[in-house]
């Protein structure tokens, strides 16, 4: 494994405000992918990041280990329990974000 890539112990873990550093590596990684995205905090007990994909009509949510991808007619979820490390989730998260249209 490339000593570069950070492990799940190393960016689930939340900071003063809630967020951990997953969220804040997926939503730069989804921004350089899509720079139209517009971020937004929410969630009062767990604090996640929000954004919608007007070329698809979904909405990705980003939370302290994993994402989400939902709309009427999409509802993709990536968790950190069916990945070895964040890196391959956040490839994975872009990549179907690129089937569907969305950059």
């Amino acid at each position: 494994m490339n000593s570069n890539i950070p492990n799940w112990d190393e960016v689930s873990g939340r900071d003063l405000v809630g967020l951990s550093e997953f969220q804040r590596l997926c939503c730069t990684a989804l921004l350089r992918s899509n720079p139209d995205l517009d971020f937004e905090e929410s969630g009062s007990k767990e604090r996640y990041y929000l954004a919608d994909v007007a070329k698809i009509d979904a909405t990705i949510y980003v939370y302290q280990t994993g994402a989400e991808i939902v709309s009427s007619t999409i509802d993709d979820r990536f968790e950190a329990c069916d990945y070895d490390n964040p890196d391959k989730l956040i490839r994975d998260l872009i990549s179907k974000l690129v089937t569907l249209g969305a950059t």
